[in-house]
């Protein structure tokens, strides 16, 4: 339920941000879920949201050099086999396989399965190498 919490609030920023903002104040905004983060392009957006799991240390100084905010993105929906903490994903939450991104489709109403994204995904995603997290 916290993951929800998180979610709403999050949302509700973003729209009210973009309710009040006029076009030369709206942050420029990359994205890039790929491992080897090009640093110096993504340095030159206002913030990256890049995978969780390739969101090291020195790509998050490198990019807070250029003065972009670093932004752990996070899957609410899907596991991934690679990622190096499957092995603690609730077996009982994947339901489907997505063969084109080789993942695994979560329930998400199956309560370990949130309990997992809040205490283990989204509490500390990539910390401490993020600013923010994208769910």
């Amino acid at each position: 339920m916290r993951w929800v919490v998180v979610i709403c609030a999050a949302l509700a920023a973003c729209l009210g941000f973009a309710a009040v903002a006029d076009d030369a104040s709206r942050p420029s905004v990359a994205f890039y879920y790929a491992s080897d983060a090009p640093v110096d392009l993504l340095g030159q957006f206002d913030w990256a949201v890049v995978e969780a799991d390739h969101l090291d240390s020195d790509t998050l100084g490198r990019l807070q050099q250029y003065g972009t905010t670093a932004f752990a993105y996070v899957s609410v929906g899907e596991a991934d086999p690679g990622r190096r903490d499957f092995d603690q994903v609730p077996a009982a939450a994947l339901m489907a396989r997505n063969e084109s991104w080789n993942s695994r489709a979560a329930d998400l109403t199956n309560a370990p399965w949130t309990d997992y994204l809040a205490d283990k995904r989204i509490a500390l995603p990539g910390a401490p190498n993020s600013e923010a997290v994208f769910v």
